[in-house]
């Protein structure tokens, strides 16, 4: 009787250990869709300048970002159409901008953080200082800024995006903690 209580004991222990493990790979999956969503936008408001081997060494604003933000926008949107060429991109780069600030809904970001308090998840590991910055981004991204001022922000957001997106859990058999790092710098 006692090596059956037994047996039914670790058969808990195991199918709540697999609960567990299935409740952090969903969390896992919806916080690398969340992330890949915020860097499609991105990546269509900037483009990669590499170096001489290929590898992607910064980031500019795109063409139609370009002419949406900061003093091409003053001096050519208020008075031109939107229509195709360099100004459809612009009004390609607005939806772009609008989709990547609904996609920084605090509150989201928040939740899937506080679904990893161990840091179990790449949201679960970001400081309170990236959060900051990913909370700022969708209230201080406007058009109206410079391009330079608009262009740090983004590569702001894409650093701390691309933190949870590299992020490796620890295996079971390894004890997590939230980690520090170097990003939780303001705007």
């Amino acid at each position: 009787l006692q090596r059956d209580i037994l047996g039914l004991r670790a058969d808990a222990l195991r199918e709540q250990a697999e609960s567990k493990k299935a409740a952090t790979e969903r969390a896992r999956s919806a916080e690398q869709e969340y992330a890949a969503g915020i860097i499609g936008e991105l990546n269509r408001l900037t483009t990669p300048t590499t170096s001489a081997d290929g590898k992607a060494t910064a980031y500019q604003l795109s063409d139609g970002a370009q002419a949406a933000v900061g003093s091409m926008r003053a001096g050519y949107m208020a008075t031109m159409p939107i229509v195709g060429g360099l100004f459809g991109g612009a009004a390609d780069a607005q939806a772009a901008i609008q989709s990547l600030v609904a996609k920084l809904d605090i509150d989201q970001i928040r939740q899937l953080k506080a679904q990893s308090r161990t840091g179990a998840t790449g949201f679960g590991q970001l400081s309170e200082g990236e959060l900051k910055i990913l909370e700022n981004a969708s209230s201080q991204l406007a058009t109206s800024q410079s391009e330079p001022v608009f262009l740090d922000r983004l590569n702001k957001i894409r650093a701390v995006v691309e933190k949870v997106l590299r992020f490796q859990p620890p295996s079971a058999s390894v004890g997590s903690g939230s980690g520090g790092n170097d990003l939780g710098k303001d705007f």
